[in-house]
């Protein structure tokens, strides 16, 4: 119900409550000689409750169906206003994990299901199918917790690696890769360039970053990331959680991710050629890409419960 719709059904009580605190008001003043200094609810006259409030009456809180109501009674009149209670439970979202990928080699299956801290390589690059049983999460935002609102609404995709001890790229985030979503009707390749991060790749790459944990810093973000899907221990090998979030559905065409043929390949992307006196594979620079070397945990689509 929105509230609109609860306003209206509170309308006559409020009205009622609104001539009832004017009729007692009223009769205070009768009966104190309009002086009202004594008694609650009025203040000394010509006096202001609060600057810019009007002369005469303080505000009035009656609760009224888990709804705050504040009636306000000026001089000249009276107005109702009202709010939605507070302490709303966070949001809850749906997702459904790879069950199925191509060539299931030893190591590759662990990208598989819900995040579980079992890593692999993406080396040759896997193709994963399949989206499995929608599972809910209680505030996952909070967990993203650099991730606004509004951009964890409108993602389609979220993927998560284990980043060992430090994240990749100017975004603090996933490291360079190639993905490429198809629906069985549409196909998009799309481009995670580190160096350039999710601003600089590509418009359906909404943000890549590192989870932060108990500390503070993403140092300890595999601690969250434990905690949060349950696991009974965080991965020790792998302090930093990175994640990625796609926007497949706004630019057209879009591509539909709970289509039984949505499939995404993920393969490493390297671009540009280090100097020989540079061992660093994880050097950004002009026509360069970072690390490339992506190791996932786990890949999703959001989705609904009534979805198959």
């Amino acid at each position: 119900m929105n509230i609109k719709s609860i306003c209206a059904k509170l309308e006559p009580r409020r009205v009622f409550v609104a001539a009832l605190v004017t009729l007692l008001v009223t009769c205070a003043n009768i009966l104190s000689g309009s002086s009202g200094a004594a008694n609650e609810g009025l203040t000394p006259k010509g006096a202001r409750t609060q600057p810019g409030e009007p002369l005469g009456i303080e505000h009035k809180s009656v609760a009224l169906n888990s709804l705050e109501t504040k009636v306000t009674i000026p001089t000249s009149g009276c107005s109702v206003d009202s709010a939605l209670a507070p302490n709303a439970p966070p949001p809850l979202r749906t997702v459904r994990w790879a069950t199925i990928v191509d060539n299931p080699v030893t190591g590759r299956s662990n990208i598989l299901h819900a995040p579980d801290n079992e890593i692999t390589p993406v080396d040759p690059p896997l193709t994963i199918t399949a989206f499995g049983p929608a599972m809910r999460y209680r505030d996952l935002g909070g967990l993203l917790s650099r991730v606004s609102p509004a951009d964890l609404a409108r993602a389609d995709v979220i993927a998560f690696e284990g980043n060992g001890g430090s994240p990749a790229g100017i975004d603090n985030g996933w490291e360079s890769s190639v993905w490429t979503f198809s629906d069985g009707v549409t196909t998009r390749v799309v481009t995670f360039n580190e160096c350039l991060g999710a601003a600089g790749s590509d418009p359906r790459i909404i943000t890549t970053g590192s989870i932060i944990g108990p500390s503070g810093n993403i140092f300890t973000g595999d601690i969250a990331y434990s905690s949060f899907f349950g696991m009974c221990s965080p991965n020790p090998n792998s302090h930093v959680i990175s994640y990625i979030l796609f926007d497949l559905h706004s630019i057209s065409p879009g591509i539909d991710v709970n289509s039984r043929s949505f499939s995404i390949r993920i393969e490493n992307y390297h671009t540009g050629t280090l100097p020989a006196s540079d061992s660093k594979a994880n050097v950004c620079g002009p026509g360069l890409s970072g690390g490339g070397t992506p190791d996932p945990d786990a890949v999703g689509i959001f989705s609904r419960c009534s979805e198959k």
